[in-house]
């Protein structure tokens, strides 16, 4: 039996273009990596850089549009930002602490002579 229900009208004349106007409307939500440089207050190389290498094994996920330009939705940013800032916290954790200063020069050197003496 056929369908004789009738699809619901869109406000775009052309349903084609419908997928163009949500891909214009996300492109709101993105930056160009020259912005995020100027709101990084980093030159525009590091940004690219950031996209190709990545710092200390996180890369800046982006988005190639057209045949060059590349941009970055506002949540990757956040989320890169999040991870270097973990991962630097984490690292500034487990640094060893340096060890403790003797408590004379015997104990370090053997000798007789005291901190005290040396004038510490």
């Amino acid at each position: 039996m056929p369908d004789t229900t009738r699809p619901s009208e869109s406000t775009s004349p052309c349903p084609l273009f419908e997928p163009a106007d949500s891909l214009l409307n996300s492109l709101d939500d993105t930056l160009t990596l020259p912005e995020v440089a100027d709101r990084l207050n980093v030159h525009s190389a590091t940004a690219y850089r950031w996209t190709r290498h990545g710092v200390g094994g996180v890369k800046l996920r982006y988005l190639q549009v057209g045949g060059r330009q590349r941009r970055v939705t506002k949540a990757d940013l956040a989320a890169f930002i999040e991870e270097l800032t973990r991962r630097s916290c984490d690292a500034v954790v487990q640094q060893p602490r340096p060890a403790r200063a003797p408590a004379n020069v015997e104990a370090a050197t053997g000798d007789d002579r005291t901190l005290a003496a040396d004038g510490w």
